[in-house]
């Protein structure tokens, strides 16, 4: 590799994330709020809001198609969501298991109907990538929640929010992306006056940015740990992370939709 092609300075580039969380917590209505999104739906969860919507994924076959049509046609579309990617994995599963004449991919020796299901997810992933690189689209991935029980050598057992995927396609999504967002509803713990300790629940929404004992979760743009379930201020904390003061050389990169005007 020649030397003139060495850069420095933080990249600025489309967002990349997945929001997930509970039913109802408002993912898919913050993924929603982003810079002129369309939805790719594998499940019906955008009927009540204003979005533009291609008809339901039946398949992992309609997904690839959906993202050829924005990767090959002209559109003014900015964002990308897949709602949802947990879905998206059950359409892979339940196809390797067709093709295998099984019931369940669980029932594949060796675990290779997973694997098998996990190569459609890397499918998937080389599309968005494609997105991002070639159209310069923020992608963001909206996924359920599950409670796991984890423990730890240094902690005893306790329950973890995660990503309802298998293990190996939630380890690989969470690698992949830059921001892991949990969406929740705001919980306290507080004491009664007799002493006794009980959450209090709020109406407002949240998200967590980075790991806890209560949920997975990362990002690449130092967010707080907690804040507002609000694409305009995810946006606007990653934007202000990226860009480069004047006194820092940037980054050369031609993508027509970065954090900044992700923002707007």
């Amino acid at each position: 590799m020649p030397l003139a092609d060495i850069t420095t300075g933080r990249v600025v580039a489309p967002l990349l994330a997945i929001v997930y969380g509970p039913p109802g917590a408002g993912k898919s209505t913050f993924a929603g709020n982003a810079k002129d999104p369309i939805f790719i739906q594998t499940e019906r969860g955008t009927d009540q809001l204003d979005v533009a919507r291609f008809p339901q994924s039946h398949s992992t076959a309609d997904v690839f198609q959906r993202c050829r049509e924005l990767l090959e046609e002209e559109h003014k579309f900015r964002t990308v969501v897949l709602d949802s990617l947990d879905w998206f994995e059950r359409l892979a599963q339940e196809e390797i298991a067709q093709a295998n004449r099984v019931e369940s991919v669980a029932t594949i020796p060796y675990g290779r109907g997973y694997e098998e299901a996990a190569r459609l997810v890397r499918d998937l992933i080389k599309y968005l990538d494609a997105l991002r690189n070639r159209k310069g689209m923020n992608v963001i991935l909206v996924a359920h929640s599950q409670v796991r029980a984890t423990q730890t050598a240094e902690l005893e057992a306790y329950d973890e929010n995660t990503l309802r995927l298998h293990k190996t396609v939630a380890a690989m999504m969470t690698e992949w992306v830059d921001h892991v967002l949990f969406a929740h509803f705001d919980q306290r713990i507080r004491k009664d006056a007799n002493g006794k300790t009980k959450g209090v629940g709020s109406p407002q929404r949240m998200m967590t940015t980075r790991k806890t004992a209560f949920c997975v979760a990362k990002n690449r743009a130092n967010l707080p740990e907690t804040m507002p379930l609000e694409w305009s201020a995810f946006a606007t904390a990653v934007r202000d992370h990226m860009t480069p003061s004047s006194s820092q050389p940037q980054a050369d990169n031609t993508a027509d939709n970065t954090a900044e005007t992700a923002a707007k």
